[in-house]
């Protein structure tokens, strides 16, 4: 069972703390099963359109998407590290767009993944909205990015010791 999307509530930081545990559980799972798919629908805890993963079954990117999990992660984050040395975000109105520099040190450890030394590039419709693009910036190639890449940027910030990603 995938986790439940949080709406802002008096208890957010508990429900955040869970779905996080929930997510690194899932990571974790990824990674010694490579055919376990991580993100393909939520719980819907809200009115509105249903949630629809960012992600195709082959891990592509999917313009065509809502409310993704493990999307909404990434997003996260970024608005965890903006204004940071590594990141910021924008705001405008309803739309956001963010970027974040995936450094060779996070939390106190050395990054040793495909991604260091990349550019992470999102904008997204809301808080549980749309995702209107993932891109990954390495060096003077821009790719879209992929569910591998999303679930690498979420393990790369996530203490190994919490429960919850949270910023050095």
């Amino acid at each position: 069972m995938l986790p439940t999307i949080m709406m802002p509530g008096k208890d957010k930081k508990e429900d955040q703390e869970k779905v996080d545990r929930e997510l690194k559980k899932m990571i974790e799972k990824q990674h010694a099963d490579p055919d376990f798919l991580f993100c393909r629908h939520g719980e819907k805890d809200w009115m509105g359109a249903d949630p629809c993963c960012a992600f195709n079954e082959d891990g592509t990117f999917r313009e065509n998407n809502w409310s993704c999990v493990l999307m909404s992660k990434v997003r996260d984050l970024m608005g965890q590290w903006s204004d940071s040395a590594y990141g910021h975000c924008w705001w405008d109105d309803d739309q956001h767009y963010g970027v974040l520099y995936i450094q060779s040190w996070v939390h106190g450890k050395e990054v040793d993944s495909y991604l260091q030394g990349t550019f992470v590039l999102l904008d997204w419709y809301k808080s549980r909205g749309k995702t209107d693009s993932f891109r990954i910036l390495q060096g003077d190639v821009v790719r879209e990015g992929t569910e591998k890449d999303a679930l690498e940027i979420v393990k790369i910030y996530m203490k190994d010791d919490e429960d919850t990603p949270i910023c050095d």
